[in-house]
């Protein structure tokens, strides 16, 4: 069974390796990783996942990262983890948004069937990082930005 750990700011630099599987801009990373909560997913000793999650405005948090290691993809990890932390988090925030790559179909797929809707664009934001990034032959350009409330939101 997966065990969560809240890794506190001064403890995060070891962690910056599987967040960056996330991001592929390493001053990105380093620019937000001490901010907001971030979590470690710990299987049979083993740091398989992290999510970041940075407060916003009006009871929101942003998912800023959600890097899962190589060998744990496809198995459901990343769903379990997200539904728990929809959960975890619904007594402090009503709503969370997370962005992803436009031309990222892996990506936008997962948060369509976790219950995410398309929110906005933030047109041109990938254009910036050091390098082009290129997801099954496509250059991303623009950031999509999903939204959906959390899981106490929809009980009531």
């Amino acid at each position: 069974m997966m065990k969560f750990q809240l890794i506190q700011a001064a403890e995060r630099a070891p962690f910056l390796p599987l967040l960056a599987l996330a991001d592929d801009d390493p001053a990105k990373v380093a620019a937000y990783f001490e901010q907001g909560e971030l979590y470690i997913g710990w299987l049979d000793g083993v740091a398989v996942i992290a999510l970041l999650f940075i407060p916003g405005g009006n009871k929101t948090v942003e998912l800023k990262n959600l890097a899962v290691i190589p060998s744990m993809r496809r198995k459901q990890i990343a769903t379990q983890a997200l539904q728990y932390f929809l959960q975890r988090l619904s007594d402090r925030y009503a709503t969370m948004v997370v962005g992803t790559g436009d031309a990222d179909i892996g990506n936008i797929a997962f948060y369509l069937k976790n219950g995410f809707r398309f929110d906005h664009i933030i047109k041109g934001f990938f254009l910036d990082y050091p390098a082009p990034i290129v997801v099954d032959g496509v250059h991303l350009q623009d950031m999509v930005v999903f939204k959906r409330q959390t899981l106490s939101r929809l009980d009531s």
